[in-house]
C-alpha cells in the first residue's frame, strides 16, 4: 500500500542561509509545523518566488492537513522550479489531488511526475494503487445506480400494478351500479358503505 506521503524537504539550508529558512527546516524536522508555517512565510517575503520555500511551505501545509493550501503553493513553485524539483511538485499535487478525492487528478500528475522520473517508485506505487481506488469507486458507482435503476422499476411496476388494479375496481363497481340501476331495487335493501377508512399505508420508506 503507498504511503501517499508528501516528499521531505529540500536539502538543510547551508550556514549562509542562517535565518528564517533554516529556522523553518528546523522546525519541520521537529514536526513544529506552526513554528515551520511562521519562518518559512517570513523567507517568502525575503524571496517571494523561490521555488524551495514554495515547495516548503507547501509540505508544511501538507502536514498541517490543508492540501488546498499545500496545492496552491505546489502550483506557485512551478514556473521557478527546476526539472527535478517539478518532478517532486506533481507527485505531491497528485498526493494533495487524492487527499482532496480528486483521483483522476491524482493519477494525471503522479503520470506527468513519471514523465519527468520514470524511476520514481513511489510515484508508480502511488499510482497504482490510485488507479485501484479509481477503479473501485466506479466499479460502486455502477451497482449503486443499477441498484437505483432497479429500485425505480419496481415501484415504476408497483406504481402500474396498483392502478390497473384501480381501474379494474372502479371498472367493475362502474358496471355493477350499471348493473344494479338496470335491476330493480329488493325491498329492504341497504345501501354499501363507502365511507369506511382504509389501512394506514406500510410500504413508505423505512
Amino acid at each position: 500500500v503507498a504511503l501517499l506521503v508528501a516528499a521531505t524537504l529540500l536539502w538543510p539550508p547551508s550556514p549562509a542561509w542562517a535565518g528564517p529558512r533554516q529556522e523553518g527546516y528546523k522546525a519541520y524536522q521537529d514536526n513544529k509545523f506552526d513554528d515551520a508555517m511562521e519562518h518559512f512565510t517570513k523567507a517568502q517575503v525575503k524571496k517571494p518566488n523561490d521555488p524551495a520555500v514554495l515547495y516548503n511551505l507547501g509540505n508544511t501545509l501538507y502536514r498541517k492537513q490543508d492540501f488546498t493550501g499545500a496545492a496552491e503553493h505546489y502550483q506557485q513553485s512551478m514556473p521557478h522550479a527546476s526539472d527535478p524539483l517539478k518532478a517532486r511538485l506533481l507527485y505531491n499535487l497528485g498526493n494533495a489531488a487524492y487527499r482532496q478525492g480528486a483521483l483522476q487528478e491524482a493519477i494525471e500528475n503522479y503520470e506527468k511526475a513519471l514523465q519527468m522520473a520514470p524511476d520514481d517508485l513511489q510515484a508508480q506505487e502511488n499510482l497504482a494503487f490510485v488507479k485501484r481506488q479509481l477503479q473501485q469507486q466506479k466499479q460502486q458507482d455502477q451497482q449503486q445506480s443499477d441498484s437505483q435503476q432497479d429500485s425505480s422499476n419496481d415501484r415504476q411496476q408497483e406504481s402500474s400494478d396498483g392502478q390497473n388494479q384501480q381501474q379494474a375496481n372502479q371498472s367493475s363497481q362502474s358496471q355493477q351500479g350499471r348493473d344494479q340501476q338496470q335491476t330493480p331495487p329488493q325491498y329492504g335493501s341497504e345501501m354499501e358503505n363507502k365511507d369506511q377508512p382504509t389501512p394506514d399505508d406500510q410500504s413508505g420508506p423505512r
